[in-house]
């Protein structure tokens, strides 16, 4: 099955911690002050070189507090060819209606190359800043509605009529169309959030740390579209991961402890809030190339660590449990606030060979997988 390798594009540069590669590498996870507003080289730079890297998609994520996706995802389309962007799209905030055109616009612009992720809100306090006070049980139903519309506004060639209780309108219909229907990504491993992505979703975000947790909840979203909703969902999303690479697997964990050690020291003397775990609570067990603490001292999820091969091959375990698009980031947002280089020449290299590694992995299991089914067949 194909498979798209993701990137995240970030708003602004960053502040090295100290002058030293671990402080430079340190600074993605830690900031004394993250900057506001949005650099407009920043978002080029990250949106090409991704690009460049072979990446498939890059996501733009969205809180009250941030710059505008859909401005920023114009951005990033007016400077690329090939890549496609995700917006974090937050329902609620705009009127399906206009968002429906809005993405079809940007869609027709860039010659196909918009998608969108689907959320709720995670704090009601960031859903309020921007006038939405329903609770999530009430945003949940209001999706419901919203997502109705959303899509027929994109796809239906007639004016209709639609009356809820949270939208209604009449004679909706958009002059401007998609180049294709957008994939519709969805999180949620809520009862409500998963019943809504297996309606609804054409990719569902994962939760899970090993490709077996993460495999046990392909198989249940599976069941409930199929069951409930009669849809066959096809397309999981790992959407955590950030990298640290080296040439050997013993330089890429010398690497990343000394990129923890960095964090560690910030956090003490009090640049950056202390994590909200502490070392000795529940958390995923590291194995093989996943390492947990930085992800647990910065909020930024679980790091891969490891040679290329080490990485690609974690990553094609996932891939066997179902996965099918796969959030590579860390190495892909090192940007400096100044223009200058936060990472070496040789990590883009082993970035690159990273995801060579994926691909040429990904098309020999499914030639395995190929010649496995005619047997089955005749079995």
């Amino acid at each position: 099955m194909p498979i798209e390798i993701r990137g995240r594009i970030p708003f602004n540069g960053k502040q090295p911690l100290s002058d030293t590669p671990a402080g430079r590498y340190a600074a993605f996870f830690v900031q004394h002050k993250p900057r506001a507003g949005a650099d407009a080289s920043v978002i080029i730079r990250a949106a090409r070189e991704q690009e460049a890297l072979g990446y498939d998609s890059s996501l733009i994520p969205q809180n009250s507090l941030r710059a505008d996706v859909w401005a920023c995802c114009g951005w990033a389309l007016a400077a690329t060819r090939q890549l496609n962007l995700v917006a974090a799209h937050r329902i609620g905030w705009q009127q399906p209606t206009l968002a429906a055109r809005t993405l079809a616009t940007l869609d027709r612009l860039s010659g196909g190359r918009q998608q969108l992720h689907v959320l709720q809100g995670r704090t009601d306090e960031d859903m309020r800043r921007d006038g939405d006070f329903l609770d999530k049980a009430e945003r949940y139903a209001r999706s419901e509605e919203y997502l109705q519309v959303f899509k027929r506004t994109l796809s239906e060639e007639q004016p209709f009529d639609f009356h809820g209780r949270y939208y209604q309108v009449r004679g909706a219909h958009s002059a401007v169309r998609p180049e294709r229907l957008p994939t519709l990504h969805f999180p949620g491993a809520s009862d409500a959030g998963m019943d809504l992505a297996a309606r609804h979703a054409d990719a569902w975000a994962v939760a899970g740390h090993t490709p077996e947790q993460v495999g046990a909840g392909i198989e249940r979203i599976r069941r409930l579209a199929r069951e409930r909703h009669g849809r066959e969902l096809q397309r999981f999303w790992v959407g955590a991961f950030n990298l640290i690479l080296g040439r050997s697997d013993a330089l890429a964990w010398a690497k990343a402890e000394a990129i923890t050690a960095e964090v560690e020291a910030f956090i003490a003397a009090g640049h950056a809030p202390q994590p909200l775990l502490a070392a000795d609570d529940a958390a995923p067990a590291d194995s093989g190339a996943l390492y947990s603490r930085l992800g647990r001292l910065s909020g930024h999820g679980p790091s891969l660590v490891g040679s290329p091969a080490s990485v690609a091959a974690q990553v094609l375990a996932f891939y066997r449990a179902g996965v099918t698009c796969f959030t590579l980031g860390g190495l892909c947002e090192y940007h400096s606030y100044d223009g200058s280089d936060l990472i070496e020449a040789e990590d883009r290299e082993l970035l690159a060979e990273v995801i060579a590694l994926i691909r040429r992995g990904v098309a020999e299991e499914d030639r395995r997988r190929a010649s496995v089914e005619p047997q089955r067949e005749r079995v």
